[in-house]
């Protein structure tokens, strides 16, 4: 029975309104749906820059430790340079 309704109220309001109040009622819908999707796209993309800054913090974060890195193997490297012309090559 509340099909018949639904399908009487879509009639008259077609008879009222004409093809053009469909389409306006339509068109309303879409972009309510529209609004919701741009606000979850806004929320999305908020969430994927501050994923951006984060990473952005670790590239930072590891530049400095590759940099330490860096100094820790060449100070090494120059230790056992040294220690080897004191000693003598090895027979």
């Amino acid at each position: 029975m509340s099909d018949a309704f639904t399908l009487k109220f879509m009639m008259d309001f077609v008879m009222q309104f004409g093809p053009m109040g469909v389409v306006m009622i339509i068109w309303w819908c879409d972009r309510r749906d529209i609004k919701s999707i741009l606000a979850q796209y806004k929320n999305d993309m908020d969430n994927h820059w501050l994923m951006y800054e984060k990473n952005v913090s670790l590239v930072k974060d590891y530049e400095k430790i590759a940099e330490s890195l860096q100094t820790l193997v060449v100070t090494n490297t120059s230790a056992i340079t040294k220690l080897y012309e004191r000693i003598g090559k090895p027979k």
